[in-house]
């Protein structure tokens, strides 16, 4: 008895032994999870093109140009992103920061354009390379690249603006009022009074000067002075060719 019931238990085990590596040999493998190195990283950069996204966001909301589009988009980003899906939460927070740079383009479109147009009435006292990069400046502006036109206008207009006349030679048919008027003089008509006051020894009449005269540009006028100069020329009263008015006179001496 003892002999058959050990050869029924090894016999028994033997079987059990079998079925158990035939289930083995007969089960698919599963996939092997993703290391935690590769989802710390999905996770990271999903974190990283949200703050991207909000970043660009707050610049386009200082500058006026926002979208309301765009938060929307970043609060699905972030949803995604506590639901662990890593790659979507990337995809939205690209598109919402995509979306926030072309308004930020918006708004340096419209500044640049700004820009251009002072350009424009300044070509002709520009020099021949300052009137290539006005023709790249406009190239820029017709290929809506608003940050690139912003840059380079903004740097020609200081460049202009440092470079403004201190001495003017007339020709025919200039005037105080139209120098004073010109972009590189003083921009304002209505300044013509300190041109006046700059050459009081050479000109007899404000109304009257002549072709080939050498005038001396103040630049150096403090805004006190600008202002009696606008005051005066607004002021000035009748005036009759040939002879200064009263008023001239009493702005030479220093009143308005």
């Amino acid at each position: 008895m003892k002999i058959g019931v050990t050869r029924s238990v090894l016999l028994s085990s033997a079987v059990l032994s079998l079925g158990l590596l035939g289930g083995c040999a007969t089960t698919a493998e599963q996939p092997a999870a993703p290391a935690p190195t590769q989802n710390m990283a999905a996770q990271q950069g999903a974190a990283q093109a949200i703050a991207s996204a909000k970043s660009a966001y707050a610049d386009a909301q200082a500058k006026g140009y926002a979208w309301t589009t765009t938060p929307p988009l970043i609060a699905k980003a972030e949803t995604a992103y506590k639901a662990g899906d890593y790659a979507k939460a990337t995809d939205l927070a690209d598109k919402a920061k995509a979306e926030a740079d072309a308004s930020a383009n918006q708004y340096y479109l419209a500044m640049g354009t700004q820009n251009l147009e002072k350009l424009q009435g300044m070509k002709s006292g520009m020099s021949p390379a300052q009137l290539d990069q006005l023709k790249q400046a406009d190239g820029l502006y017709h290929d809506s690249k608003g940050k690139a036109l912003y840059d380079l206008t903004g740097q020609m207009l200081t460049e202009m603006k440092n470079a403004k006349r201190t001495s003017f030679t007339v020709t025919k048919g200039d005037t105080l009022w139209g120098i004073a008027g010109m972009p590189l003089v003083y921009g304002n008509p209505y300044e013509w009074p300190l041109i006046y006051k700059a050459n009081a020894g050479k000109i007899k009449d404000p109304d009257m000067i002549h072709p080939g005269q050498d005038l001396t540009i103040d630049q150096g006028a403090s805004q006190t002075a600008v202002d009696a100069a606008i005051y005066h020329a607004k002021h000035r009263g009748a005036w009759k060719l040939g002879q200064p008015t009263s008023s001239d006179l009493k702005y030479l001496k220093g009143g308005m």
